[in-house]
């Protein structure tokens, strides 16, 4: 473990996450359409891993199965509107955990149901799933089959396959808010607020991807490599933020959020977040404060009017 090659390596996935991570993202502020919408995601998973095919099977708790909605690969259209039981299969293997599930031999996996090559004609070799979920939620399982240029998919295959389901969650869950904001009649006021929200995207969207260049360089030092890592994952969690903000908002709670948080400390993680930028654009970033102690606000709300 304290081997050079160690952090490098954690640096190159974190970096692929981002990248993936970005990608999908794009993906879900440009597209309206499901159907449309998953599909590229799937793509964007088969890319990241290299794998031949992929599906995505979504929950129904009315008959509680799974059902392959989306395939991709040789004889994709075959297998699509097949559907397995909740607790048989890789699938149902995946949709019980909160991880992903990695099969290096599937034909001689106990857990594996042949019915898909059988209808497919398709040779199964490898398998890796994970499930979909949102806030311990099951919407669906996302698969990608055999690996290209390798035996079998890894860890690390696993790790940004998840960056996948959890984006796929998210545009699972703003189809079936499109849907209730149409219901409700309360579209034109919450697609303003979307349209806001997605605005807000634009700039962590923007600065995540300079960060992910930065860690790149192998010249910087471990503590600034820490500090953007750290940012990056801030900003991650403020993006699935935004997107309950928007669910809440949808279901009558538009309540502030306060919290006791340290003044300084908080506008200093602004600061170090607008630095790269600013300094870009020759420009000078000082604050001052007559306060530094606690205080009582909104800090992800206040913070984005800030920064914008």
């Amino acid at each position: 473990m304290s081997s050079s090659a160690d952090p490098q390596r954690e640096t190159e996935v974190l970096r692929l996450q981002v990248d993936t991570f970005y990608q999908v993202n794009r993906f879900i502020s440009s597209i309206d359409n499901l159907e449309d919408l998953l599909t590229l995601i799937m793509q964007e998973a088969e890319a990241a891993v290299a794998a031949e095919a992929s599906c995505i099977a979504l929950y129904d708790p009315e008959d509680n199965r799974l059902h392959i909605k989306f395939a991709s690969g040789e004889e994709s259209e075959s297998v699509r509107h097949l559907s397995q039981a909740i607790e048989q299969g890789i699938f149902g293997a995946a949709a019980s955990t909160n991880t992903f599930v990695l099969v290096e031999d599937a034909q001689n996996d106990p857990r594996w149901d042949p019915t898909n090559d059988k209808v497919s004609g398709f040779t199964t070799r490898s398998i890796l799933a994970t499930p979909i979920k949102r806030r311990e939620e099951l919407l669906g399982v996302l698969e990608v089959i055999n690996k290209r240029g390798g035996p079998r998919f890894t860890e690390t295959d696993g790790r940004l396959l998840e960056v996948v389901a959890n984006q796929a969650a998210i545009a699972i869950e703003n189809a079936r808010l499109v849907e209730r904001m149409v219901q409700s009649e309360q579209l034109s006021v919450i697609g303003r607020m979307a349209s806001s929200i997605i605005h807000d995207l634009k700039k962590p969207m923007s600065v995540i991807r300079g960060f992910a260049e930065l860690l790149a360089n192998p010249e910087m030092d471990a503590g600034r490599r820490q500090t953007f890592s750290d940012l990056i994952l801030e900003d991650v969690d403020r993006f699935l933020g935004m997107t309950q903000e928007l669910l809440d908002y949808s279901g009558g709670d538009i309540s502030l959020q306060p919290q006791e948080v340290q003044v300084g400390q908080w506008l200093d993680r602004i600061v170090e977040y607008l630095r790269e930028d600013v300094e870009a654009s020759n420009v000078s970033l000082l604050t001052e404060l007559e306060h530094q102690g606690p205080v009582h606000i909104d800090a992800d709300r206040l913070r984005r009017v800030v920064i914008n």
